[in-house]
């Protein structure tokens, strides 16, 4: 053993000579590493390759090994040289690089985006899990070939792109950064599908040598954004031609939406109502106290269902039926419907019910002056007839007269009635509860009938 031997072991020479290699094992390598080591230099051939050893206190080291072995005349080894060179610092950084290497590879496979490399020819050094599971190619199949020619060389409309008009290789190439959203890749199946990209120069010593690029499928993200537009328009559709004007207004209670009708019926262009306060539209004496009042009452009543008076852009005004909602992301949607007709409707009501009020006090008046005059001559009947049957008559004359004043009293009776009905439409009316003869009530109606009848 000699000193570079001793230094790197940190044994010294007499602890090393009579020693088996054990002695510097460091428990790393396999029973098969050492087989074949042995079965290498035992039929004469020379081994190479690098072991790691253990020194004294316990250290590993790295060697790169030469095992020599000398033959007899009979071509058998009968002694070996180790020749070793100390590679611990290169080892570290080897290793340095391949953890290096496999963290880089672990985050590029953990991406969300496909992520490809290119040599400065545009042939394909690298792709990660996600750029194969998108494009359906494997960076075994991949490494190595024009990546253009199999995934870019067609347009959305499936027409040819050479390499170098492709939009991506020309900003590399010229040392820029690609960003777009407007390109299509092909997948292995024939199938072209939109991505979103941002590519790379890759430069060294100031030369451009190669490229890298991070890409993602947005067929999804494309097919949510037609769906929201389409969504969108049918909204704004449905509130162009509601029956209601319609108003919405941001956080800062200025408007961003009117539909036609409101634009019609206040008279406004689009253009003059958007972007404008809310109270705008309100009369002056309304103002303060809406601008103080309303926010806070949608917070509160979620729903504000009001008739309040809006201005035209002539100066005028018109009626409406408001309805108000605060939405979730702090907008207000506003409907409203011109209630000019119905005002004039209950108008029209109001007058009719107070003339027909007044035709029926008049025809309650009517009545009841109507019934005080005919109680005086009724009076007079029932006096002048009360006179008659004190004088002398006969059975007959008599039976007449008093059926005279029965009927005159019944007759009495039903003008009485029509008072109570004048008293009670005035409120006026008082209940009795008497007593009274059902027997003579029975006999006095049939008497007051039995002429007729007969």
């Amino acid at each position: 053993a000699n000193d570079k031997f001793c230094q790197i072991s940190q044994y010294t020479r007499e602890e090393l000579l009579g020693q088996n290699h054990r002695i510097v094992n460091s428990r790393l390598h396999s029973q098969d590493f050492f087989a074949d080591m042995w079965q290498t230099i035992s039929q004469g051939k020379v081994w190479h390759g690098d072991i790691r050893n253990r020194a004294k206190d316990g250290s590993m080291y790295w060697t790169n090994a030469s095992i020599v072995p000398f033959l007899d005349l009979e071509k058998k080894p009968y002694q070996y040289i180790s020749i070793r060179t100390d590679i611990t610092q290169e080892r570290a950084l080897t290793d340095e690089i391949n953890t290096s290497k496999q963290l880089l590879q672990n985050v590029m496979n953990t991406l969300g985006e496909g992520v490809y490399t290119l040599d400065a020819a545009g042939n394909c050094n690298f792709i990660n899990l996600e750029a194969e599971k998108i494009l359906g190619w494997s960076l075994t199949e991949l490494r190595g070939k024009s990546l253009h020619n199999l995934i870019h060389a067609q347009n959305h409309n499936g027409d040819l792109v050479a390499q170098a008009d492709c939009p991506i290789n020309l900003a590399v190439t010229q040392g820029q950064v690609y960003r777009s959203d407007q390109e299509y890749f092909q997948h292995r199946s024939g199938r072209l599908f939109p991505i979103s990209i941002v590519a790379s120069p890759i430069i060294e010593n100031d030369e451009i040598v190669g490229s890298v690029a991070a890409f993602q499928d947005i067929t999804a993200r494309l097919a949510a954004q037609f769906a929201l537009r389409e969504s969108e328009n049918k909204q704004r559709m449905i509130l162009d031609y509601a029956a209601d004007a319609v108003f919405v207004a941001d956080k800062d209670e200025r408007w961003i939406y009117v539909n036609d009708l409101a634009i019609n019926m206040l008279n406004f262009s689009r253009e003059e109502l958007l972007g404008t306060r809310i109270y705008s539209l309100l009369p002056e004496q309304y103002r303060a106290s809406a601008q103080h009042h309303f926010t806070s009452r949608l917070k509160t009543e979620k729903l504000i269902r009001q008739e309040i008076q809006l201005l035209k852009k002539n100066g005028g005004s018109v009626p409406v039926e408001m309805n108000a909602a605060l939405l979730p992301d702090g907008s207000i949607y506003g409907s409203c419907r011109d209630i000019t007709s119905r005002k004039e409707v209950e108008a029209a009501l109001i007058k009719a019910k107070v003339g027909a009020e007044d035709a029926s006090k008049a025809k309650s008046e009517f009545l009841a002056t109507m019934s005080h005059e005919i109680r005086t001559p009724m009076n007079g009947i029932i006096g002048m007839t009360e006179l008659a049957l004190d004088t002398h008559l006969n059975s007959q004359q008599r039976e007449y007269l008093e059926l005279v004043k029965v009927s005159s009293h019944s007759l009495l009776e039903i003008i009485n009635d029509i008072l109570d009905f004048s008293k009670i439409e005035s409120g006026k009316i008082v209940l009795e509860k008497i007593e009274f003869p059902i027997r003579e009530l029975i006999a006095t109606m049939l008497k007051a009938s039995a002429l007729r009848a007969d």
